[in-house]
Formats: structure tokens, sequence, C-alpha cells
């Protein structure tokens, strides 16, 4: 790859599959945007990880900076797509590590009570990876005393779902008394 990526040389990295190859490509892009050196590229998508040898929470976590912070994204994302984008990269391919990462950005966003809210409204389970990352992201969620209003409020229409229902119980033990009560009382106010 020449010093200054091209469009071109990183779709072609992307399209070889080879992770510690876009794991380079993408720390360099970070630097490069960090440093006033920013080249013009398409905006990561977690499409990017569907192919790679080996994907990480690393890689998810640079993905996700990339799209949050990279100043020459082309054409640029709506603030809609890069959390959408950030969110199921988190889901379909990280863990505690990327859905922490992806928390913290919400809790430092300009809105975080919203962005976190609109983050849970988009959570989607399809199968124990998603479930497992939608664990840790909403626990990430409560911690934050920005975000955790958001992720309280949530608990009461994901423990109607069946699907997020593991979700609930994962997070509960971090609950306190007060939440307990409100989270069982809309429960129990659901029509059965």
């Amino acid at each position: 790859m020449n010093d200054e990526p091209t469009r071109e040389s990183v779709m072609a990295t992307v399209e070889s599959g080879r992770s510690a190859d876009l794991r380079r490509v993408l720390k360099d892009l970070r630097g490069r945007g960090e440093t006033g050196r920013a080249v013009e590229v398409p905006p990561p998508s977690q499409e990017w990880l569907e192919n790679l040898d080996a994907v990480d929470d690393e890689i998810v976590v640079d993905l996700i900076e990339l799209l949050h912070h990279y100043p020459r994204l082309v054409p640029l994302p709506t603030p809609e797509q890069v959390w959408g984008e950030s969110l199921d990269a988190v889901l379909r391919f990280g863990s505690h590590y990327s859905a922490f990462h992806l928390a913290l950005l919400a809790r430092i966003s300009p809105f975080p009570d919203e962005t976190a809210r609109d983050l849970l409204h988009r959570v989607h389970v399809l199968g124990e990876q998603e479930l497992n990352a939608a664990r840790w992201l909403v626990s990430y969620l409560l911690d934050g005393s920005e975000t955790r209003p958001s992720a309280v409020r949530a608990l009461e229409w994901m423990q109607e779902i069946e699907e997020f229902a593991p979700i609930v119980e994962f997070v509960r033990p971090q609950l306190v008394p007060a939440e307990l009560a409100e989270l069982d009382e809309s429960h129990q106010e659901q029509p059965s």
C-alpha cells in the first residue's frame, strides 16, 4: 500500500478479507484524521467486517472511532447513519469492550439521553452474538448517569419482548430498589 491511502486502496484492503491489513488501514486513517493529514475515504460500515478472517473488539472499536471522528468521509454519513452503523457493528461483531466504547460515545454525545434512547430502540437480537453484545451495551448505558434514564425506561418495554428478556435479567442486579419496583409494576400492568 502507498504511503497515502486512496479510496481504491482502502476498499481493496476491505475486500481482501485480511483483518491484520484492515486493522493497519483503520489505525493509519485514525492517525491521519488526528494529525490533519486525512484523505477522502468512504464511510466505514459493519459490512467491512463481514468477510474478515478474524474480527475482535479492537477492530470493531477502530471502525466505530473512524465513523464518529474521521473528518473526510465521502459521502458524509448522517448522525443517524453513524450511530446505526456503530450499533450494528457492535451487535454483529462486538463484545463487552466495543459495547463499552459505544456506550461511552453515547454518554459524551451532545444529547446523551436521547442518543441512548435511539440506540436502544434500534437494538435487535437475532442470535447469541447479538444478545451478548446487547446485554453489555445496556449494562454500560446503565452505568452512566447521562444515559441511565433512557436505559431504565427501555427495560420496561424490553421485558415484554421474549428476545430481550435475557437482557433485562442480566442487568437487574444494577437496578436500585425503586427502579426494580417500577420495572416490576410496569410488567404487571401489561395485558396478558
